[in-house]
């Protein structure tokens, strides 16, 4: 099977909008039950490993869509201080564990350090069993 890196985009966004309106009510149901089942108070995170795919000529663009993310968190308020509005996941489990476990990560600057984009097609093999 080929790919194209243009087969790849999240386009139509149509598509991409229903399936992030699934994926967001059958998340709310989750995070509800645990809520109502917890014994003590949870932490919760939510997080996605990148930004949408778009298509566009400037990688800049592009690099900004895919390092945004969703990076949400259910947490005791004696936390909720500590995690600022602009912290990435680089931080984010540095500063819970640092502060639920009383470990001691330091901070490290707020940026997505990785990126990788794909220059060539993509040649995906199958295996039977």
């Amino acid at each position: 099977v080929r790919t194209s890196v243009s087969d790849m985009a999240w386009e139509p966004r149509a598509d991409y909008w229903q399936q992030l309106q699934y994926t967001s009510k059958e998340l709310i149901r989750f995070i509800d039950q645990i809520l109502l089942t917890s014994k003590k108070e949870p932490v919760i995170i939510l997080q996605s490993d990148h930004g949408p795919w778009i298509q566009d000529k400037d990688p800049q663009n592009v690099y900004e869509a895919r390092s945004r993310i969703l990076n949400a968190y259910y947490v005791p308020d004696s936390i909720k201080n500590v995690l600022h509005s602009d912290v990435t996941p680089v931080n984010s489990f540095r500063i819970l564990f640092s502060h639920l476990f009383k470990a001691n990560y330091p901070s490290l600057p707020d940026k997505p350090f990785l990126f990788s984009e794909l220059k060539e097609d993509i040649t995906f093999k199958r295996y039977n069993n």
